[in-house]
């Protein structure tokens, strides 16, 4: 349904290279801060592959697919995770999402809008993360079909729980 691309940071680690949900209680991307040449873990981040989702920071859907679901949750989800929300509304609907490495992008992340750590950028973004894990909940607390249950999900490194 959706793809979507691995971005860098302006240093050339990797900022996003697909999204687990669950990851951090939510949803958290993987893979990132691997270097642009490293493969990653098992080689993920050189291989497409089927994901939960992908970040709206460069992503490709068609645009039928794209008003089927509603298109994107400005309501709900004005800034923050009105990409996930997209990318599982799609995969809900027994669609697939895909990272592939093919596409790169340096993505200067919240350079135009700022950061969601203080101030009202922060009142909103805890807004919508509650949006997204009172609607996702039970996607949440069930473990990711695209992530392996013996990994842990409180941080975006592959550990072992």
């Amino acid at each position: 349904a959706i793809t979507g691309a691995r971005l860098y940071y302006p240093d050339n680690t990797v900022q996003h290279a697909g999204v687990v949900v669950g990851m951090g209680g939510f949803a958290g991307h993987i893979l990132t801060g691997f270097g642009k040449d490293h493969s990653g873990y098992m080689g993920r981040l050189r291989a497409a592959q089927d994901i939960s989702a992908v970040t709206g920071a460069c992503l490709m859907v068609k645009r039928e697919l794209y008003d089927a679901c509603g298109g994107l949750d400005a309501e709900n989800f004005a800034v923050a995770y009105n990409d996930i929300d997209l990318c599982l509304k799609l995969w809900q609907k027994g669609l697939l999402n895909v990272f592939t490495p093919a596409a790169q992008c340096i993505h200067y992340e919240s350079k135009s809008r700022g950061l969601d750590e203080t101030g009202p950028n922060a009142v909103r973004y805890n807004r919508e993360k509650k949006n997204f894990i009172e609607k996702y909940h039970t996607l949440i607390d069930t473990p990711d079909p695209y992530y392996n249950p013996h990994f842990n999900t409180k941080f975006e490194n592959f550990g072992l729980k």
